[in-house]
């Protein structure tokens, strides 16, 4: 299905807590108007513990009123008018800066439809990091990936469950990064099994890996050697391992900033940590939604709406998808990409300093 993006910047108003918001459609054009979020930091970190149905409508409704006010509220509902006409998918393109990544936008509820918006099932929301780099690509087709787990009992064997994705998984060490050789089959998706938080160290957000004397911590530019040599990588899906001391926020942080680097052109996170049969009914669906030619933004809806029909499930609002791309489509072979791989990664780091990386737990 094609989209019709409706996109939404919002930008700080000086030192004070209120930020601009500032939208774009085809139909209506440029909006402009001011926003403050309806929540304190303590509130937020409460929303770790659980959420009941109640308490997500109620967070989505206070969210969706102070974002779609006036004259973005009047867009927005004319892009829903004009895409639903044309048969197009809605895509909500979000850019928000620092504390405003801890806002569970997926959770957006119009109160008037009574409907949350990641559950229609012609609605895609991507947190949108624009690129300096002219990502163009128009489709996806994921055929080959790999999966890297961090200790053998975390192996997961998604190629079984999840159609024609060929994903085979190996073990994540030093080792295999290093040699960073370019498979013969180009990976187009990349889903790192493991274990997240700041290496203790550096104070990163790293995951952890093991080799057979010790375990130690990896950031997102030990991985860049390996990106260089498989520049056809268009997808990162960061997924923990079902026994691991790991919080949701570190790996939702380690997949922005592969993404605000240019490492990649999309990285997919949970915001809230998920359980075992909750996050392999997920990518079941997700990466059948990706082999069926869906757009990332609705697979990942398709992986949302079968969360919500599971008994009790509240965390379908877990899954946040990162990307840099004009479309989040891309063609699986990007001649763009990978010409451009070497280039942006060599860039120096004062131009990306990892301190301009969001991190969601501040």
């Amino acid at each position: 299905m094609a989209y019709q993006d409706f996109t939404v910047t919002l930008a700080p108003l000086g030192n004070s807590e209120r930020y601009r918001v500032v939208t774009h459609s085809p139909t209506n054009g440029q909006a402009v108007a001011d926003f403050v979020s309806p929540f304190g930091e303590e509130r937020i970190n409460t929303w770790q513990a659980g959420l009941n149905p109640d308490e997500m409508r109620m967070i989505g409704a206070l969210l969706y009123r102070r974002l779609f006010s006036s004259e973005i509220g009047e867009a927005f509902h004319a892009a829903q008018r004009v895409a639903a006409r044309q048969g197009l998918a809605l895509r909500l393109k979000l850019t928000a800066p620092g504390a405003l990544t801890q806002l569970p936008w997926e959770y957006l509820y119009d109160p008037d439809a009574k409907q949350f918006l990641c559950l229609d099932g012609g609605f895609a929301l991507t947190r949108y990091f624009p690129s300096t780099r002219a990502h163009t690509q128009t489709r996806l087709t994921l055929e080959t990936g790999i999966c890297f787990y961090a200790r053998p009992d975390a192996a997961y064997q998604l190629d079984a469950a999840n159609g024609a994705l060929n994903l085979r998984a190996l073990p994540l060490d030093t080792a295999a990064l290093e040699s960073a050789t370019p498979h013969a089959v180009p990976i187009q998706a990349l889903h790192l099994r493991s274990e997240y938080g700041r290496d203790p160290a550096g104070g990163e957000f790293a995951l952890r890996a093991s080799d057979a004397w010790r375990d130690h911590w990896l950031d997102a530019l030990d991985l860049m050697r390996w990106f260089d040599a498989n520049p056809a990588v268009q997808l990162v899906v960061i997924d923990q391992a079902a026994d691991a001391e790991t919080t949701a926020r570190a790996g939702s942080a380690f997949a922005a900033e592969l993404v605000t680097r240019q490492f990649v052109p999309a990285a997919l996170a949970f915001q809230y940590p998920l359980k075992s049969e909750l996050r392999d009914a997920f990518f079941k669906t997700f990466y059948r939604a990706l082999t069926q030619d869906a757009g990332l933004g609705l697979a990942v809806t398709e992986g949302r709406r079968t969360l919500a029909a599971m008994d009790g499930a509240w965390e379908w609002g877990a899954p946040v998808l990162f990307s840099a791309l004009g479309d989040d489509q891309p063609n699986p072979l990007s001649e763009i990409f990978a010409t451009n791989q070497t280039s942006v990664q060599s860039v120096a780091l004062s131009d990306h300093p990892k301190t301009q990386v969001m991190d969601p737990q501040r």
